[in-house]
């Protein structure tokens, strides 16, 4: 964070520059605190010297700020001399600090973030009630340049890991065949670690961490435990650009591909087709099928898949969904949720559907032969 001033950063360096100026001490800065280290992320003024040569971060139990939190020392100490416990923490005797105030920060869903801090290399007698009162009212105004997206990045990174942990089961929907209400394959809906996560909810979040080719390869070392013990295709989510990963494709070709099919979003197809089925054909000429889901028409090009799902049932009834070409897909709907959608859909051409209808996501070993 340090070194950088983008703009978010720039409108935080003016508070920090205005809470420096008002409470007339040397230092003010924001910390964020991880539970283990204090991190000192942005400062004004920029880099002082002190600050250059301490690592920026300290260990969080012997940090002035938290012995302000824990309610050992008062927030605001104008001479930090007349406070014993205070003088002898690392920090304060390795940066001569002489006064200080402190207040937390939260964002604004109520989350402890860290603090913010001022801090002078004298005594500052000075300061009194006011001041601390307008630390903490700009307190309120400061989140963090990026905090939102890093603890949201966080979360996610934490439920990708129990997703993909080693107790973490496949769970899989049924596809059916409408007309005859038999089961003709399966598809890889959610992955169930701490919670059921679904698959291609997790997979789209994932693209945004770099984590989708370590989910991709998860979901296929459960789908290749749980072939065995079901019948069937079995359709798997991938990110498209996973295709071109090569442990993943390596790892692929090991398995029966007649049974696999892998699922993209036709919006993910775009970017570089003729790669992709470049990198496809061998897999696919082993048996190796494709499908492309997609809300609306699909233009297939050059990948020219096997199925198309459509995301919704109403999508059926929305005129010509696949351009002309030397494969006709098959269609499957995803949303059949009603014995409604499961009887109209196949005189709209739709013959494969999954949905709640026929019920919940399930281990392998739970999917009916006929629904």
């Amino acid at each position: 964070m340090l070194g950088i001033r983008d703009e978010p950063a720039a409108r935080v360096a003016l508070l920090l520059r205005r809470v420096r100026r008002t409470l007339g001490v040397s230092l003010a800065f924001i910390t964020r605190m991880d539970g283990t280290t204090q991190h000192i992320e942005v400062v004004e003024p920029r880099l002082p010297p002190l600050l250059r040569d301490n690592r920026l971060a300290f260990p969080d139990e012997t940090t002035i700020c938290r012995a302000i939190l824990a309610g050992r020392l008062p927030a605001l100490m104008p001479d930090l001399r007349a406070f014993p416990e205070a003088m002898a923490l690392p920090a304060v005797r390795r940066m001569h600090l002489r006064a200080f105030v402190s207040v937390p920060i939260n964002l604004a869903d109520g989350t402890f973030y860290g603090t913010l801090c001022a801090a002078g290399f004298r005594p500052a007698t000075h300061l009194g009630p006011e001041h601390e009162r307008l630390m903490r009212e700009l307190a309120d105004e400061i989140i963090e340049p990026g905090a939102r997206a890093r603890q949201a990045g966080d979360a996610l990174r934490a439920r990708i890991d129990a997703a993909t942990g080693e107790d973490a089961r496949l769970l899989l929907e049924p596809v059916v065949h409408l007309a005859s209400r038999r089961r003709i394959g399966a598809c890889a809906a959610a992955l169930d670690g701490d919670r059921p996560e679904p698959l291609e909810a997790l997979l789209a979040a994932a693209r945004d961490v770099g984590e989708q080719d370590r989910i991709a390869l998860h979901t296929l070392h459960r789908a290749a435990a749980a072939l065995p013990r079901t019948s069937g295709y079995l359709a798997l989510p991938v990110a498209a650009a996973t295709l071109l990963h090569r442990p993943y494709v390596r790892e692929l070709a090991a398995l029966p591909l007649g049974r696999i099919v892998l699922e993209c979003a036709a919006d993910e197809l775009t970017d570089d087709p003729e790669a992709l089925a470049h990198a496809l054909e061998p897999l696919r000429a082993a048996g190796l099928r494709l499908t492309v889901r997609s809300a609306g028409p699909v233009a297939l090009g050059a990948l020219q898949p096997e199925l198309v799902k459509l995301e919704t049932p109403a999508a059926a009834g929305g005129g010509p969904l696949i351009d002309e070409g030397p494969v006709r897909p098959r269609l499957v709907a995803a949303g059949v949720d009603t014995e409604a959608d499961a009887e109209a859909l196949p005189g709209l051409g739709v013959q494969r559907g999954q949905g709640r209808l026929f019920g919940p996501p399930v281990l392998p070993e739970l999917l009916r032969d006929a629904y």
